[in-house]
């Protein structure tokens, strides 16, 4: 009897997102090909937070050890008052939400997250990871779908799944324009290493300074 070919999945976008239904499909025994439009991949920007519904996920993925290696472990919550300073503890972290859930709560910089995904990916599945390839549109032909790029090059599949980020065309392609409108805020993001930071301020401990109008997430 001639073995059934795998179900093929191509997936729009390389980033945290993409990635993680990456791995997932190819611990199903998918095949899998990703598409992402960066020549090299990198992420920006600053942390990120995963509770404990996320690491269920990435245990089942078999990276759990890995993430604890590189994130930080936030020992409670709170909120605070962006004048005077005075906090309330919103929920405890640490070992209460590995007893609570079963599973820990962890802050970590993204690249560093994006790093341990595609490795993994690249690992268990070699060339399934494609640069450079920025993704215009796409359309179904009789039961597959086709991913069209930039270049006038095309990808084919059984499937396909859309994390091309904010701008995605694929959401487009599907709903239409969603027309977002600029609210006017802007969000600033960085990062300080612990060990410039002072001992009042470098402590395991994730805070919402909250004000009129605006709040600091540390």
């Amino acid at each position: 009897m001639e073995k059934a070919e795998k179900p093929k999945i191509i997936l729009a976008g390389g980033g945290i997102g993409g990635l993680t239904a990456a791995l997932s499909l190819i611990k199903r025994g998918f095949e899998v090909e990703i598409y992402e439009q960066a020549p090299i991949l990198r992420e920006v920007g600053a942390g990120v937070q995963i509770s404990a519904n996320g690491m269920l996920v990435f245990r089942e993925l078999g990276l759990s050890a890995r993430i604890m290696e590189e994130a930080a472990h936030p020992e409670r919550r709170e909120i605070r008052m962006w004048n005077t300073g005075q906090a309330w503890t919103a929920f405890d972290l640490g070992t209460v939400s590995v007893q609570t859930y079963g599973h820990p709560y962890v802050t970590m910089y993204r690249p560093d997250l994006l790093d341990i995904l595609s490795d993994a990916v690249t690992t268990t599945a070699p060339g399934a990871l494609r640069l450079g390839h920025r993704a215009v549109g796409f359309e179904v032909v009789g039961e597959r779908v086709v991913l069209r790029f930039n270049d006038g090059s095309t990808a084919e599949g059984d499937g396909l799944i859309g994390a091309d980020g904010i701008h995605s065309v694929i959401r487009a392609g599907l709903h239409g324009s969603d027309n977002a409108e600029f609210s006017g805020l802007v969000a600033w993001r960085g990062v300080i290493p612990m060990e410039v930071l002072p001992s009042r301020l470098a402590r395991l401990v994730s805070s919402n300074w909250v004000g009129p109008g605006r709040h600091v997430v540390q």
